[in-house]
């Protein structure tokens, strides 16, 4: 029979984080999403290409 380990859940349950002094660490992954998902940006109009 299998040992079972029992983990903490790395989550906090509770109120959204609302406060952008809160959100660090994080800028540079939030400019790849910014820059890479949203469509209007990706699209490139250039005659050139």
């Amino acid at each position: 029979m299998a040992h079972l380990v029992s983990r903490r859940n790395p989550y906090i349950i509770g109120r959204p984080i609302d406060d952008p002094k809160l959100l660090f660490g994080r800028q540079d992954l939030f400019c790849f999403f910014e820059d890479n998902l949203n469509p209007v940006k990706s699209l490139n109009w250039s005659k050139d290409n």
